[in-house]
C-alpha cells in the first residue's frame, strides 16, 4: 500500500506531466475557472493540471500551496526556538557537569526518562513551563534566558550590597549555615590595581568588584556546584568602595566560618560576568590572579565614605562577629529561614552556658541584636 506522502507525490508527478503537455499548446487553453487571484498563463495552466490530477478545485490547490509555503516558512522558526530551548537546557546541565543519567534522576518528577533525553525530539515533546522554571531555580538562571526571551543568563541585581553591607553579610552568614562548603569569590579585573582605581580618572582606571558564591547543592540524589552572582560595583566610586571595605572586614574576620578569596580576571571576563553573559563555571581554569581581602580594609573607624557613622556601623559588624565565634558566652550555631504561624522569619539556634536555645525572629538583624543584648557584655577595649 502507498503511504499518504507517496500517494501525493505520485499525483503531483501526474499533474506535472499534464502541465508540461498543456504548456506546449498554451493558446488552446482548456477549462477555465474563475479566481480572484490574477495568475500568469503558465502558472494558471500548471495549477489547473494539478487540480485535475488531485481531483480538487483550482482554489483549493492554491490554498494548499499557500498553506504549505507558510508552514515551511514558519515551522523552521518555531523549530529553531524549541531547539534553542533544548540547547540551553543541555548547556546548563553541561555547565554543572551533570551527565545524562543524573539528568533523568533530576527530571523524573516530570516523567522524563533516560531514553527521551537521548532523543531531542522526544524530550522536547515533554518540556513544560513548570519544568523550565524549576530548572532555572536549580541553577540560579533567568527563566526567560532558557526560553530565549532575553540574552542575560542571570541577574546580578538579585543580591545587592551597595549601601547595605551589613544585611549582605547577614545573607552570607545565613547561607553558610545552610551550605557549610560555601565559598565567596571576590572578583575584580586584573587590568587596574585598587590603588590606581582610587587615584586615577575612572575613564582610564575603571575597576569593578563583585561576588560569586559557590556551594554544593543536591536534588533527587544528584549533587552539583551551584553558583550565584552578586552585585558588581565600581571601586573608583568612594561610596561603593566604603561599603565594600566593610564586607571585606567581615569576610576576613569570619574566614574560619566562611571561605573567601580575592581573584582577578581579565576585564572581558569581568564585564561578561557582571552583565550575565558568562556562566561562572566556565571560568574555572582560566588565567587568574589572587589577592588578599584583608589588605583592602584600611582604617574602618575612619571609613567616612559610607552614608552613616563608621564607628557605629563597625560596632554592628563586631557584635555579629562575636556571636559566631566559638569560646564566647554565646555562640550562634544555626540560622534557618522558615515559617511560623503563617509568618516568615528566621529560627536562630545558639549555645549559652552549655544549653541549646532556639528562637524565632521575623527580622534576623533584630534577632541577633536581641540575643547579643541579653547574653553578651561589651568589650571594654
Amino acid at each position: 500500500m502507498f503511504r499518504i506522502t507517496q500517494l501525493i507525490q505520485s499525483l503531483v508527478k501526474t499533474g506535472n506531466r499534464i502541465a508540461e503537455d498543456r504548456l506546449s499548446q498554451l493558446e488552446d487553453t482548456s477549462a477555465k475557472e474563475l479566481t480572484t487571484v490574477r495568475l500568469r498563463p503558465e502558472t494558471k495552466t500548471y495549477l489547473q493540471s494539478q487540480s485535475e490530477s488531485l481531483g480538487v478545485s483550482l482554489s483549493q490547490v492554491i490554498n494548499m500551496i499557500l498553506d504549505g509555503v507558510v508552514s515551511m516558512e514558519m515551522k523552521p522558526a518555531a523549530d529553531n526556538k524549541i531547539r534553542g530551548i533544548y540547547d540551553r537546557l543541555m548547556s546548563l546541565f553541561e555547565f554543572h557537569n551533570i551527565n545524562t543519567v543524573d539528568m533523568a534522576k533530576m527530571l523524573s518528577g516530570y516523567g522524563i526518562k533516560l531514553s527521551q533525553l537521548r532523543h531531542p525530539d522526544k524530550f522536547i515533546d515533554n518540556i513544560s513551563m513548570d519544568m523550565l522554571k524549576e530548572i532555572a531555580d536549580w541553577f540560579s538562571v533567568d527563566y526567560k534566558w532558557i526560553t530565549g526571551e532575553t540574552e542575560w543568563m542571570y541577574s546580578t541585581r538579585e543580591h545587592t550590597w551597595y549601601k547595605d553591607s551589613y544585611n549582605f553579610s547577614l545573607f552570607l552568614l545565613e547561607k553558610s549555615f545552610r551550605h557549610p562548603d560555601l565559598k565567596v569569590s571576590v572578583v575584580k579585573g586584573n587590568n587596574v590595581s585598587f590603588d590606581n582605581a582610587e587615584k586615577l580618572d575612572e575613564q582610564v582606571s575603571r575597576l569593578y568588584v563583585g561576588f560569586i558564591l559557590s556551594y554544593t547543592h543536591q536534588f533527587n540524589g544528584v549533587s552539583f556546584t551551584k553558583y550565584e552572582i552578586c552585585e558588581f560595583q565600581r571601586w573608583n566610586y568612594e561610596k561603593c568602595r566604603g561599603y565594600l571595605k566593610f564586607i571585606f572586614y567581615f569576610l576576613d574576620a569570619v574566614r574560619s566560618k566562611i571561605k573567601s578569596q580575592g581573584v582577578s580576571f581579565s576585564e572581558d571576563i569581568v564585564d561578561n560576568l557582571m552583565v550575565g553573559r558568562l556562566f561562572p563555571s566556565t571560568i574555572k581554569g582560566m588565567l587568574s590572579e589572587t589577592w588578599f581581602i584583608a589588605e583592602q580594609t584600611g582604617d574602618m573607624k575612619n571609613n567616612y565614605d559610607i552614608e552613616q557613622n563608621p564607628v557605629k556601623y563597625l560596632n554592628k559588624f563586631d557584635r555579629l562577629i562575636r556571636l559566631i565565634q566559638f569560646g564566647g558566652p554565646v555562640t550562634v550555631s544555626d540560622i534557618k529561614y522558615t515559617t511560623k504561624d503563617f509568618s516568615y522569619g528566621w529560627v536562630v539556634t545558639y549555645l549559652c552556658n552549655g544549653k541549646c536555645h532556639s528562637e524565632f525572629y521575623p527580622c534576623l538583624a533584630t534577632g541577633l541584636n536581641d540575643i547579643y543584648d541579653k547574653y553578651m557584655t561589651e568589650d571594654p577595649a
